[in-house]
């Protein structure tokens, strides 16, 4: 067996096994039906059924944070636990390089990103053939759904890096996800406020903390400058801009979207070097 397969191996088996793995899993699941089934009634009393591949934008938009948090959750469940429970340590006693180990972590991180937006898709195709009305319309994804689901990839690996920073900084699962929950729900937004009390000219800067950048990635109303016609939840989300501002241009949400994401995955590289297992 080769070194990677190995490695692939390994992570899947740990990770499958653990009780948070399936149990949260489990829960998106059911979280993604409901809320599938909850936008195909709000559709069907409008008139407007339930349908892919446009009804995946909404969903998209609708549970992007949700999903986001789903990730940053299991990231530091799985990788923080590695070293209170010493396995970490004992994989490397076993053969495996710190690098391989790392590597391993960043499959997770990049596994948990795929896996999540899959289940958002799967769920809803079971809600969208509920009713005479609702119907699959040719293709499940077609390319502008497919550059939504592309966004929303690009921002799992981005929190989920950054839980990986957490999860080998503090190293305790309890801390680390107090930490994020902390940042994200307090510190940021404390920081924004602070920056919109400051010059005009820094205000959007506000818009760019890393939070904010992903969340970003996961509004696909926020995305029209091709003239694609978001659903309804999206358009929702457009016309909800604070203060009726522009969208930031969406080769700067991108660029600082994946700036953000390689310096948590090269600090999270540089700290697990730095610190003995």
């Amino acid at each position: 067996m080769s070194r990677a397969r190995a490695l692939f191996v390994n992570e899947a088996l740990k990770t499958t096994r653990r009780l948070a793995f399936r149990v949260a899993i489990v829960c998106f699941v059911i979280i993604a039906g409901i809320g599938a089934l909850g936008m195909h009634r709000v559709e069907t009393r409008l008139r407007r059924p339930f349908a892919l591949p446009d009804g995946l934008s909404d969903m998209i938009g609708g549970l992007g944070d949700l999903t986001a948090l789903i990730a940053a959750v299991l990231v530091i469940l799985l990788v923080a636990s590695e070293f209170g429970w010493k396995t970490a340590r004992q994989n490397v006693i076993d053969g495996l390089s710190k690098d391989e180990f790392f590597a391993g972590k960043l499959g997770l991180v990049v596994a948990v990103a795929l896996l999540l937006p899959a289940i958002v898709v799967i769920s809803s195709v079971p809600i969208a053939l509920l009713g005479p009305a609702s119907t699959v319309d040719g293709v499940l994804i077609d390319r502008d759904v497919g550059a939504d689901l592309a966004r929303l990839v690009l921002g799992l690996i981005g929190i989920g890096c950054a839980a990986l920073l957490l999860a080998v900084v503090i190293r305790g699962s309890g801390a680390a996800l107090a930490v994020y929950f902390a940042y994200v729900v307090i510190l940021e937004r404390l920081a924004g406020l602070a920056i919109r009390r400051s010059e005009p000219a820094w205000w959007r800067l506000a818009e760019l903390l890393p939070s904010a950048t992903f969340s970003k990635l996961f509004s696909p109303g926020l995305w029209t400058a091709d003239g694609v016609q978001p659903g309804a939840l999206s358009q929702a989300l457009a016309a909800g801009q604070e203060g009726g501002a522009a969208p930031l241009p969406a080769v700067l949400v991108l660029a600082v979207a994946a700036g953000y994401t390689a310096l948590f995955a090269a600090a999270a590289y540089q700290v697990f070097h730095a610190r003995d297992l």
